[in-house]
Order: structure tokens, then C-alpha cells, then sequence
């Protein structure tokens, strides 16, 4: 009997490894390493090192010009997204009145439409204000606009600006859950090289727009390193996190994790597959925040 690398058998006869373990030397082991803030970027891989304007950004806009109707009101502006789309209104408005006037921008769910995603109020003057609106489409229809309001009081004057865009790469690509955690793209050599992006939301009441999942195959004795780059919209100190799954949902490590500001920060991570036997990974990207966080991965199987 060998019992250099007996699950059931390891070291010597009887000696049963956890099932998180498994046997190799005679000893049982653990089956991964992960090392978070690693530093050397891996070879071979056009992922590396990661570029911002690879993925996530905004394409030439289709452009539409929206002004008040007489009376003022509520405007409504049905959409249909893609889940890579984004849209932005800019533009001035004004109130012929001496007293300040409203213009109110909302975005409302494609599911629950009777559901704010985000709402701006904007006082207006006689005197003008330059106003501009923002959001992103999302893979969770719960989180994806499917209306633009338009609210303005009587005396309000406005042209804006809507645009809608596409957004570059393979933004907001990933799956819902670990069961359809989306497939990373391999190189020629048939290893995981790939960079994707998105913008995860608070927006869902259940909160699964907080996430989204991949996955990739880490062959036997190899290792896999991450560049996880992400940023938020307002000074509140949450974070974004990338952990790794194991496909039984066991958790392997949380691989990155970065304090979300205003700017793009970045970090690295390495997990190294310790067994003799490919090994299937998933990657889930959370934030525990209450405002959009967007991010960019890069990852990469080292040769």
C-alpha cells in the first residue's frame, strides 16, 4: 500500500485526512494557499498589468435632447437597458419665477417600477444651475432602470442632455450565484488570462445586486494571481472584497479586499493550488457598502 498520498491512508495505515485536507508526502495537507497584497505580476498574460481603459469605459453616446412642457409636471421616459448600458443627463435649468423652482431626476426599477433606484432633487433659480444625473444598468433586473421621471414645478425652463452608452469589455458580465458563475476566457496555452468589470449596487431589497461570480480551472501544482482595482462615489469607508469558492461553496480565502473612495485603488492576491488534481474556483466580488462600488479584475494562471 502506498500511503504517500492516501486520502484514507496518509502517512500510515487507518490515518483518514479531513475533508478539507488531502494527502501528499505522507501528510495530509491543505489543498490551497492564498496570499493577499502580493506584489509580482505573472508573465504571459495581456491582463497584466491591469488596465483601466480595457474594460468599463464609455462608448460614443446615442443622444437625445429633453426640455420642460408647458404646466411643468411629471415626464416619464420608459427604458429597455443592456445590462453594460449607462446613461447621464447634463444640462442647464432655470425658473422664470423670482422664487427658486425644482427639477427632480429618478431612475425607477425595470422589476418593481413603482421602486426608486436613485432620485436627485435639484433646486433651480432665475439665475440658472448646471445639473447633471448619472446611472448604471445592472445583470440584476431588480437593479436595472427601466424608467427615467422627469418632475419639474410650473415655472421650471430646461434642456437636458440624455445620453446612452455602452460600456467597453466585459462589463457586467458576471453571474448571480456560484451555480451561474460565468466561465473566465483562457489564452492560447489554455490558462485563465482575463479582465472583466462591473458596477455592484444596494439597490435590490434582497441584496443581490452586492455581488457577482466567476469561474476558472487552476490546474494541478499551478497558482493564480488577481489585480482587483475599485472605487465608490462618496468618502464612506466600506469595502469591496473578492473571495474564493470552492465549487461545494466551501470557502477557500478572501483573496482582495480594498477600502472603496473616489479614486480607483488597487491590490493583488495569489491562490496557489496545492493538489495533484485541477481544482475549479469561483470568484465572487461583494461590497458591504449602501452606494455603488465600481470594479475591475484582472486574473491570470501562472505559466
Amino acid at each position: 500500500m502506498d500511503v504517500s498520498g492516501d486520502n484514507l491512508n496518509c502517512g500510515r495505515c487507518g490515518n483518514v485526512c479531513a475533508s478539507d485536507r488531502f494527502c501528499a508526502s505522507g501528510s495530509c495537507q491543505t489543498p490551497f494557499t492564498c496570499q493577499s497584497n502580493f506584489t509580482a505580476a505573472p508573465a504571459g498574460c495581456s491582463a497584466f498589468p491591469l488596465d483601466l481603459n480595457k474594460c468599463g469605459v464609455a462608448g460614443t453616446p446615442v443622444v437625445e435632447t429633453l426640455t420642460e412642457t408647458p404646466g411643468g409636471g411629471i415626464i416619464d421616459h420608459p427604458l429597455t437597458s443592456a445590462v453594460n448600458e449607462g446613461f447621464r443627463l447634463s444640462g442647464q435649468a432655470s425658473s422664470t419665477s423670482r422664487f427658486s423652482g425644482y427639477l427632480n431626476f429618478v431612475f425607477k426599477s425595470e422589476l418593481f417600477p413603482d421602486v426608486a433606484l436613485v432620485r436627485q432633487d435639484n433646486s433651480i433659480g432665475s439665475d440658472g444651475a448646471d445639473l447633471s444625473f448619472e446611472m448604471l444598468s445592472s445583470p440584476y433586473s431588480c437593479a436595472r432602470p427601466g424608467l427615467l421621471r422627469l418632475e419639474a414645478d410650473a415655472n421650471a425652463k430646461y434642456q437636458m442632455r440624455f445620453e446612452r452608452f455602452l460600456l467597453s469589455g466585459k462589463h457586467n458580465a458576471g453571474g448571480a450565484s456560484l451555480a451561474t458563475a460565468v466561465p473566465l476566457d483562457v489564452n492560447a496555452g489554455g490558462r485563465a488570462c482575463d479582465q472583466v468589470c462591473g458596477r455592484i449596487s444596494p439597490y435590490c431589497a434582497t441584496g443581490e445586486d452586492r455581488q457577482q461570480f466567476y469561474r476558472f480551472t487552476l490546474p494541478p501544482r499551478s497558482a493564480a494571481v488577481v489585480e482587483l482595482a475599485s472605487r465608490s462615489f462618496y468618502w464612506l469607508g466600506f469595502y469591496v472584497h473578492l473571495d474564493a469558492f470552492q465549487s461545494n461553496e466551501n470557502v477557500i480565502c478572501r483573496l482582495a479586499s480594498l477600502d472603496a473612495i473616489l479614486d480607483y485603488r488597487f491590490t493583488r492576491g495569489r491562490l496557489v493550488n496545492n493538489t495533484f488534481a485541477p481544482q475549479e474556483v469561483f470568484l465572487k466580488i461583494l461590497t458591504n457598502g449602501n452606494t455603488p462600488a465600481d470594479y475591475n479584475l484582472a486574473i491570470a494562471v501562472e505559466p
